[in-house]
């Protein structure tokens, strides 16, 4: 991520489900700067990706998978996540396309 990048343009959206097992949390992440950035700015958050599964797919947004309770919680904190609502998503997702 750019040095030169706004603090609007470095935020990092979360929206809280569960995998489709229904047996563990996730979180679907999104940003202004895209996947790519999203994905790297939570990459040096080590620690707390630790008992996390990063899943990413094709042309889809990167989820996070929590293998422990408490996991999606220090990841939330450590990168400084924002977690929406449903409604709050959806209506984010389309303001940055």
């Amino acid at each position: 991520m750019s040095l030169t990048m706004t603090k609007r343009e470095s935020e990092i959206y979360g929206l809280m489900g569960f995998t489709h097992h229904g047996w563990a949390k996730l979180i679907t992440a999104m940003g202004p700067a895209g996947d790519d950035a999203v994905r790297a700015a939570i990459a040096v958050h080590e620690e707390a990706l630790a008992h996390i599964k990063v899943v990413v797919t094709a042309g889809g947004l990167t989820q996070y998978h929590g293998k422990v309770d408490g996991a999606l919680e220090r990841l939330i904190e450590a990168a400084g996540i924002v977690m929406l609502s449903r409604d709050q998503w959806d209506a984010k997702k389309a303001a940055l396309k």
